[in-house]
């Protein structure tokens, strides 16, 4: 689930306890339906305000990595134009920045900004055979939009797949899609249940259950930039520790397949912003019905740090955070 919150961006995170990422929505709109989306969220606008914006890099605030997931980042030209000044700030201020998107419009980006984003990450959840079964959309336009990217000179570009009772049948489609469309890394992630403002269409499977369906695929096997995210929000609904699923992934011969997030993603610095001026932990950022109650006005606190520090301090990841 920090897979979902901040993409592979979670990897970037090394220390405990100080703010190192921004997940930040831009807006509320997407042009897919897909059977799982965790963004499901009633708010009360559509798009990111310039205000909003401006508190995230006027406080002064010490993070460094600024990841855009969402709702869909690059819907229409209005989002991503609000999007590429967005990456032009942040390259000013020497923030990095990642991308999340479902890859359809990524020719609204334009190439004179591709430079300034250190990778994207692109929501699959298919491939050939099953991509539309699932998402209602062609992959044709994902398949267009990566030769145009590479014709540019940008490789850094992440496959996210999430497993669940569906895509657990089509993990050789995924990977046969990935591997061939030259992704630099393959990143799936278990679906874990989430208190959302809608309903869901897909159901849980265990760590083992998704350990075993790709061991079954020998393309994921033998690549070597494909890997499994585990973290402790998909530990806590199964109801196991971390230790466990250690355990569980030695039990299969399929530890170095696994990237285990070694603490809470909150106590690591991963914290949202919405695109409406809440600011939530990475735990709470999963549940968007939770937002109205949970979600702490921007211009409560005089910046990002000392929101960090209020949710270190108050919040779910106190037992997370380690003595320096």
């Amino acid at each position: 689930m920090g897979g979902v919150v901040s993409g592979t961006a979670i990897m970037l995170t090394k220390s405990v306890g100080h703010l190192h990422t921004i997940t930040l929505t831009i807006n509320n709109r997407c042009n897919l339906r897909c059977p799982h989306c965790y963004l499901k969220y009633n708010g009360t606008k559509n798009v990111i305000n310039d205000e909003t914006v401006d508190f995230i890099f006027k406080s002064k605030s010490s993070f460094q990595h600024l990841a855009i997931v969402g709702m869909e980042p690059l819907v229409d030209k209005c989002s991503a134009s609000i999007c590429r000044s967005i990456i032009s700030r942040a390259a000013n201020e020497g923030i990095t920045v990642s991308l999340i998107t479902n890859g359809i419009n990524l020719k609204f980006l334009g190439e004179d900004i591709l430079p300034l984003i250190a990778f994207i990450d692109i929501s699959v959840d298919g491939g050939r055979r099953s991509y539309h079964q699932y998402r209602g959309a062609s992959l044709e336009r994902i398949e267009t939009n990566l030769v145009w990217l590479q014709k540019n000179g940008f490789n850094r570009i992440n496959a996210l797949d999430v497993l669940n009772n569906h895509t657990l049948y089509y993990i050789d489609d995924m990977m046969e899609f990935a591997v061939s469309s030259g992704f630099s890394g393959i990143m799936f992630s278990p679906y874990v249940p989430t208190e959302s403002e809608g309903k869901d269409d897909v159901t849980f499977v265990t760590l083992r259950q998704s350990l075993l369906a790709l061991k079954r695929s020998s393309l994921f096997m033998s690549t070597d930039n494909s890997f499994l995210m585990i973290d402790v929000y998909h530990c806590w609904y199964e109801g196991i520790s971390l230790k466990d699923a250690y355990a569980i992934a030695q039990s299969e011969g399929m530890s170095q397949k696994v990237y285990f997030v070694p603490e809470d993603p909150t106590a690591l610095g991963v914290m949202r912003v919405t695109y409406d001026g809440l600011v939530l932990s990475s735990f709470d950022a999963l549940h968007t019905s939770w937002y109205s109650r949970k979600g702490r006005p921007l211009k409560e606190l005089p910046s990002l740090n000392h929101h960090y520090q209020e949710i270190i301090e108050n919040g779910l990841v106190k037992s997370y955070i380690r003595a320096a």
